[in-house]
């Protein structure tokens, strides 16, 4: 087993309690749901905290954050001499080609795919969606080798989880191997990370640009290396060279150099982009959707990790620098005990219990909806709150829900999930019941009608991988 990370007090290593406990207390005023934060300075870790029913040790979905990964398994292998960033993606995955290709899909190369210049000037992904449709089982290289870019390659940054897939399958087409297990013995064995895994597509092969499940210290183990350009203790990882390429901007990204009618307006999504990285005001940073966040300072020696789930992401990242950023060589050691205090008192809201019947209650779901494989449930009251038992499509099961207070249960999918349950009964007489995937940023929110013997089901933020909990399942 590895060693956890060192910690130590703030104030220690010149960092301020109290810009954390502003910084928590103004995310919590601006509505933002944290699920973790870590705050490392030098290599120690200096502050963190899981909101409970999040803990340290469930890895989880990072979404985009994954990019980050793939970059470091692209950058191993140029250093091996297997791969040159110039090398056109025809070339490298052309089993997957069907016929002639267009000539912008012909002059794509790595370094397109790894700096987000492909041409296009939307998201294949979205186009995407009807050919997987009307392809079952099909191979997404062959749909995405027939979508012709609007724009040269090179000349305009969009960005595009196809072309960080294309690395991900430049991994496996040149080793042999999923990005996964190239990556264990060169990257997450020697940082001490342990249980990685990564959604496949239908065809196993890893997503590369999304389906990395960490744990919150791995994060920021994957961090600290790029703090120190690649370098573990005294073991190169990565090669400096790499980390020194894809953490600086590669290519501009701000309105004048993407697509007419880009909606994007975040100012920390225009500073520049690298090889999967994000620039930002005081450095780099890779990042996945509703704020999972690995923010390095090189200039401060710091970084600050967080899993989340927020849509305000630039709202978090000017928390950081509001707070965190000009806290740094400021200690505030008489804060310490109270920050240590907070961290440990962290927990996110329990549903609020008004009082109902204490009889069994079951509803069907009527509409389908954003949960199509529950069909029905059950709620009987038990000592600690209520039993749910739910009817899927395929198959059944029992989770604990905790009367205005977490209880962890099983979510009934193939793999199964870790959940954590609260719930009670709202001023109009119906059963609220949140639902807390632990490996994910989402939770469920069910609405029991006894009158009508119905329930709805809805996400407060929106699933990327699919609505239906054993959507985003992994093994």
């Amino acid at each position: 087993m590895a060693l956890p990370l060192p910690r130590t007090r703030p104030a220690d290593v010149g960092v301020s309690s109290r810009s954390v406990l502003d910084l928590l207390d103004d995310v919590a005023d601006q509505g933002i749901e944290l699920h973790s934060l870590m705050v490392l300075r030098g290599d120690s870790v200096a502050a963190e905290g899981w909101w409970r029913p999040h803990r340290p040790e469930v890895g989880r979905l990072l979404y985009s954050l994954s990019k980050s990964f793939t970059s470091a398994a692209i950058g191993l292998l140029v250093d091996d001499g297997q791969l040159d960033l110039d090398e056109r993606l025809v070339d490298l995955l052309g089993d997957a080609v069907r016929g002639e290709v267009p000539d912008g899909v012909a002059a794509m190369t790595v370094r397109h795919a790894l700096t987000m210049t492909t041409g296009h000037t939307i998201d294949p992904i979205f186009p995407m969606f009807a050919w997987t449709v009307e392809h079952p089982g099909d191979d997404w290289l062959t749909g995405f080798f027939q979508l012709e870019p609007e724009a040269e390659p090179g000349s305009v940054f969009t960005y595009n989880q196809l072309a960080t897939y294309c690395l991900s399958r430049i991994v496996t087409q040149r080793t042999g191997q999923r990005v996964v297990d190239y990556l264990s013995p060169r990257l997450f064995e020697p940082l001490g990370i342990e249980g990685a895994r990564w959604l496949t597509d239908g065809n196993g092969h890893d997503w590369g640009f999304s389906g990395l499940h960490l744990r919150t210290e791995d994060i920021a183990r994957f961090g600290l290396l790029v703090l120190r350009q690649g370098t573990w203790g005294d073991r190169p990882v990565v090669p400096a060279s790499w980390i020194a390429e894809a953490t600086r901007a590669q290519v501009p990204n701000d309105l004048a150099h993407r697509p007419a009618g880009d909606p994007e307006a975040n100012a920390d999504w225009l500073r520049g982009y690298g090889y999967q990285f994000w620039m930002t005001r005081h450095g780099v940073r890779g990042d996945g959707a509703l704020g999972q966040f690995c923010v390095v300072w090189p200039d401060d020696d710091t970084v600050v990790v967080t899993t989340a789930a927020t849509e305000d992401m630039q709202g978090l990242l000017d928390a950081f620098d509001r707070h965190l950023h000009r806290g740094l060589d400021q200690p505030t050691p008489e804060d310490d005990d109270a920050l240590a205090e907070r961290l440990a008192e962290l927990v996110l809201p329990a549903a609020v219990d008004h009082g109902g019947t204490n009889e069994p209650v079951t509803a069907t779901n009527d509409a389908g909806g954003a949960v199509r494989r529950l069909r029905s449930l059950t709620l009987r009251s038990t000592d600690d709150g209520w039993a749910l038992d739910l009817e899927l499509a395929k198959g059944a099961g029992t989770i604990p829900v905790g009367r205005s207070r977490w209880l962890d249960g099983t979510w009934p999918s193939s793999p199964s999930m870790p959940v954590s349950a609260s719930g009670g009964w709202d001023e109009a007489g119906r059963h609220v019941v949140h639902l807390v995937f632990l490996q994910s940023p989402h939770r469920l929110v069910l609405v029991v009608d006894p009158d009508t013997g119905t329930f709805t089901a809805s996400w407060p933020q929106f699933p990327l991988h699919g609505t239906d909990p054993g959507d985003f399942a992994v093994s």
